[in-house]
Formats: C-alpha cells, sequence, structure tokens
C-alpha cells in the first residue's frame, strides 16, 4: 500500500533505477582536478574515497552507461580509515591528499590511459595527512598543507624508497604559521617560489631553489592592514608574475578591503638605478608629469599619513579629500604607506666561543644598488647607513649604492650577542653578505 505524492514523468519503463552521485544526502565533492581531458571530481560525504570521471572532452557527463574507454566511470579506493579526500593535483600522475594519506593514482596497463576499460588503483606513499587546501606544484614537487594548516610539506619522488616521500620545509620557522594557514598561491617568475596567507592577518614568501639547497621564508606584514587573499598570474606585459592580494584595511575609522597588486620589474629598475620611480609602498599609487604640485586619487587612504617619493626624494603628508599638495614640484611622485622590514640573524657564534663573553665592534655591509636601512644591537638605538659621499650635489636624489657599508660599535660584553637591521624608506635594499669582527672573553 503506496500514497502517490508526485506523479513521475512519463518515460520508457526501466527495470534499473540509481540514485544521484551529488545530492544533500550523498553530499557534494570536495576536490576538482583536470587529468587525461576528464574532469575530475571527488571526496563526498558518503563515498569519501571516491573519484569520478567524467568523459572525455564532455566535462559535464558523469552518467556511466557504458564501458566504452571515453565514457564516463566511477571508483572507490580504500585505505585504513577512509578518510576524506582533500585535494588532487594532475601532474604526470594523478596525485591526491586525504586527511590521512597522500598518493597516486596509477592503472594496471601503465601505458594506456585511466578509463573505464583501465581502472585505476591508488597507491599510498606518505600518511602526513592534508588539509582541505589544494596542493601546489613547485618545480619536481608538489606543496602540501598538512592537516592541522601549522606545517607545509614538499610531497617529491625518493629514488631509494622507489615513492613519494614527503620533507617538511616550514620545519626551522614553524613560529611563522601558528595560526593556521588559510590559503597557498604559486609563484613561478621572476624565481620558484610560494605565497601563504596566514589566519592572524600576516603573509609568509618561500623561496625555493631545490638544486641548491635554498629553502627560504620570509613574513609579509602591512600597515594597518591584514591579508586576506591571495593569487598570481602570469603578467601580459612582463616575463614576471603578478600577485594580486585582498587586504584589510582600516582606513579613517572605516574598514575598507582593497584588491593591491605588488609592483612588477622593480628589479629591472633597480639594475637600472631608476631610483625615483621604484616602488617600495603599500596601497601606493604614481603620477608622472611636469611639475606635478597636487596628487589626487588617494581616496583609499583618506586621513593617512602617507609616504611620498617624489622625484626620488623622500616626505611625508596628510590625504585629506583624497589628494596631497607637495612642498616642491617634481616629475615623477608615487605615494602610499611606508613599509618597514627587519631582518635579524642568530646570535653571534664562532669556534670555541659558546657561552663565553662577546663584544662586536665592527660591521661591514656588503650592499647591492640600495638606500636607507639602520642597523642596531643588543636592544640599542637604531644606527643609519651613511650613503652621502663627498662631491655628491645636495639637491638632487642620492644614487644607489653597492659595496661595502661600515658601522662601528660601541657595544659591552655579554655572553648573548644580537643585531638586527631595519629599513623603512622607499627604496631597495638587498643585503649580499655581512663581515662582523668582535670579540670573545676568556670565560
Amino acid at each position: 500500500v503506496a500514497t502517490v505524492t508526485t506523479d513521475m514523468p512519463e518515460t520508457t519503463a526501466a527495470v534499473s533505477w540509481q540514485e544521484s552521485a551529488f545530492s544533500d544526502y550523498q553530499g557534494y565533492p570536495r576536490a576538482i582536478a583536470l587529468f587525461d581531458n576528464r574532469l575530475m571530481l571527488a571526496g563526498t560525504a558518503k563515498k569519501p574515497q571516491a573519484f569520478f570521471y567524467s568523459g572525455i572532452n564532455t566535462y559535464d557527463d558523469f552518467l556511466a552507461l557504458t564501458t566504452l574507454a571515453d565514457a564516463p566511470f566511477f571508483v572507490e579506493t580504500l585505505s585504513d580509515d577512509q578518510s576524506s579526500v582533500q585535494w588532487m593535483s594532475a601532474q604526470r600522475e594523478l596525485f591526491v591528499g586525504t586527511a590521512s594519506v597522500e598518493g597516486i593514482l596509477l592503472t594496471r596497463k601503465s601505458d594506456e590511459a585511466q578509463s573505464p576499460e583501465n581502472l585505476p588503483i591508488v597507491r599510498w606513499n606518505e600518511s602526513m595527512g592534508s588539509a582541505h587546501r589544494a596542493a601546489l606544484p613547485m618545480r619536481d614537487s608538489l606543496m602540501c598543507l598538512q592537516r592541522g594548516r601549522t606545517t607545509i610539506n614538499m610531497l617529491s619522488y625518493s629514488l631509494e624508497r622507489d615513492g613519494y616521500t614527503g620533507e617538511e620545509v616550514s620545519l626551522l620557522c614553524n613560529h611563522l604559521f601558528s595560526s593556521g594557514v588559510q590559503q597557498m598561491a604559486h609563484l613561478r617568475e621572476p624565481y620558484t617560489g610560494a605565497y601563504t596567507v596566514n589566519t592572524d592577518g600576516t603573509m609568509c614568501h618561500l623561496v625555493y631553489e631545490p638544486k641548491l639547497q635554498v629553502t627560504g621564508w620570509c613574513k609579509f606584514t602591512t600597515q594597518g592592514g591584514n591579508f586576506e587573499s591571495v593569487a598570481t598570474l602570469p603578467s601580459p606585459s612582463s616575463d614576471e608574475d603578478e600577485v594580486w592580494c585582498v587586504v584589510e584595511r582600516e582606513i579613517d575609522g572605516t574598514t575598507r578591503r582593497h584588491i593591491e597588486r605588488f609592483t612588477i620589474d622593480n628589479r629591472k629598475l633597480q639594475e637600472a638605478e631608476d631610483a625615483d620611480a621604484l616602488w617600495y609602498l603599500d596601497a601606493a599609487i604614481k603620477e608622472t608629469g611636469t611639475d606635478l604640485t597636487t596628487i589626487s586619487g588617494l581616496d583609499h587612504l583618506e586621513g593617512e599619513t602617507v609616504c611620498v617619493l617624489a622625484d626620488g626624494i623622500k616626505g611625508e603628508y596628510i590625504v585629506n579629500t583624497g589628494s596631497i599638495t607637495l612642498d616642491t614640484p617634481a616629475d615623477t611622485v608615487i605615494a602610499g604607506l611606508p613599509v618597514t622590514s627587519e631582518f635579524e640573524p642568530l646570535d653571534l657564534e664562532a669556534e670555541g666561543s659558546a657561552g663565553k663573553r662577546k663584544q662586536l665592534y665592527q660591521s661591514k655591509l656588503m650592499l647591492h644598488k640600495s638606500l636607507g636601512g639602520s642597523i642596531a644591537f643588543d636592544g640599542q638605538t637604531y644606527q643609519e647607513l651613511v650613503y652621502h659621499t663627498s662631491g655628491e650635489t645636495m639637491d638632487e636624489s642620492i644614487p644607489l649604492k653597492s659595496g661595502y657599508s661600515e658601522v662601528f660599535h660601541e657595544s659591552s660584553h655579554a655572553r648573548q650577542k644580537y643585531w638586527r637591521l631595519q629599513h623603512d624608506e622607499p627604496y631597495p635594499f638587498t643585503l649580499q653578505a655581512v663581515v662582523q669582527s668582535f670579540t670573545i672573553g676568556k670565560h
């Protein structure tokens, strides 16, 4: 006995009925990839380790009616805990990360594509456990975020294991990610790197050159703002990648969100020693002309104190009704929020100096086409680096300097001896090496 609630549409009678794989009850996919001209979906609530393949070149067709090689199909894999698929990445093989394990989808016939006639199988390689964030291809590796979102790993092929193994690349600086990573983006030009946006509003940048054994991280902050999202795109006007960010800013007592782009080609301008046109300011605008005095277009920084680079000369102004008025006319003007950079290495150490008192008395900084910057030691006041030399015209911008900048210190003796560099000028600052002289006490 049954009650008809809805009349079924008139159609040809059938003896086989199937429930849709995607629904409020079954769940919806949480991972997506393109592989072998198929759209792949995976990670539904009821089938957490199932993979759904569309037809070849028909990305909206998932109805598996036949077992032909180009037909849609579905395959379900197994691991010990059946944790959900978190990401898929299509490289030479199809890489898969779940909340517990990472591996690759292979076929029994390696010379044929995955299809209903050549079903894939999973070979689990690692058990790091992935977060629900897309993995980033980096050279011949995959950058994966671990499930707790505070650890970043590189998944790469190991000849010794004849499989893929993970290596933590955030091990020596895990304090940078203590709040949790929200998003990651891959930088390809002018060098291999990555950006991560963190929950605390900071952004971290990785320089990755595995053949040179270089894995270096730094942290980005911005005055009065928090980074919320990041993406990279190839530039239509340059060989470099463009880095775009969503930044939440407190402007004139109002919370705003800006879409901001990192400046490209700064390195070329630095090598050309075009100090007047270099951008080292946040949320900045640039205006060119002849004898400019009023600079408009600063509505997004209303009421803020902005740093201004006018024909290479630094100044400070408060934005009023979206504009500023320069004290001296200029042809090239860049105005924005100042950026403060800090560099603090480990304590001074030398062979046989562990636990002994040390006194720092000289630092020689090898700089490349730089301006600005100051140095401090033992928490003392910062001492500015000197760039002016005799014979320079005082009413023109200071040219970029390369070579050694020598600083003498009046430092006390201490067992822990540290120093720090700071740079908050709208100029480039490239530190290539540091040579320091210090004495070591007997005890």
